[in-house]
């Protein structure tokens, strides 16, 4: 998920805050944080004490001048914004298409601090349109290492769901999930991941292609 307002999750972080998380970030740092360095700013402490120590790495600040897309300061979804993209995957001959869209769960596709961060709705099945909430993609893979993270996938499509890596929902509900083997360069992830169903006996195990862009 998302962590340090708008990086990665980590282990202990709910997926459900993600999104909220992203979004609330660009407009209140601290929305997501789990520091209190701003505590002092009204309560009549000294503000040069709430200053970070020498050598400590910044965190995002109300003029937006640590909110990047990785460190490089440019980039896709380097503003705040959520980012755009699309993503196709293919399994057992059918063929799914996902893309961001509008209104307030229209996904997000950006790099976070060396992680690409893709959650998009699902929109076309074999070329034809699907009703919205009908399906989603959500996945995390790191283009560098990023020290106590894994990555992960979650596939929802009509009549399945399917899981690999480090997914907090296979987590939960048991599922030993398959090591990731999709890669991230630049603003794409490519791949073939095998993954397993929420609900074993009803889905079997797949072999999916991955082709994800973020813009």
């Amino acid at each position: 998920m998302i962590r340090r307002v708008a990086s990665p999750r980590r282990k202990g972080l709910p997926r459900g805050v993600a999104l909220a998380c992203a979004a609330a970030a660009a407009l209140v740092p601290t929305a997501c944080g789990g520091d209190d360095t701003a505590a002092g700013a009204g309560d009549g402490g000294d503000p040069a004490s709430d200053a970070a120590e020498p050598g400590a790495a910044a965190e995002p600040g109300a003029d937006g001048a640590a909110e990047s897309d990785g460190g490089d300061g440019g980039g896709f979804g380097s503003d705040g914004g959520l980012g755009t993209g699309t993503a196709t995957v293919t399994f057992d001959g059918e063929e799914y298409r996902f893309a961001t869209g509008d209104g307030a769960l229209a996904g997000q596709c950006r790099n976070l601090y060396d992680v690409l961060v893709v959650d998009l709705p699902l929109v076309e099945a074999n070329g034809t349109a699907i009703p919205p909430d009908t399906g989603r993609l959500e996945l995390q893979v790191e283009l560098e290492d990023v020290p106590d993270y894994e990555p992960w996938v979650d596939l929802s499509v009509p009549g399945g769901r399917w899981f690999a890596g480090d997914d907090e929902v296979a987590a939960i509900t048991g599922i030993e999930t398959p090591d990731m083997t999709l890669t991230a360069s630049g603003n794409t992830i490519t791949g073939t991941q095998v993954m397993v169903p929420l609900v074993v006996g009803i889905n079997s195990e797949i072999e999916a292609t991955f082709e994800v862009t973020c813009d």
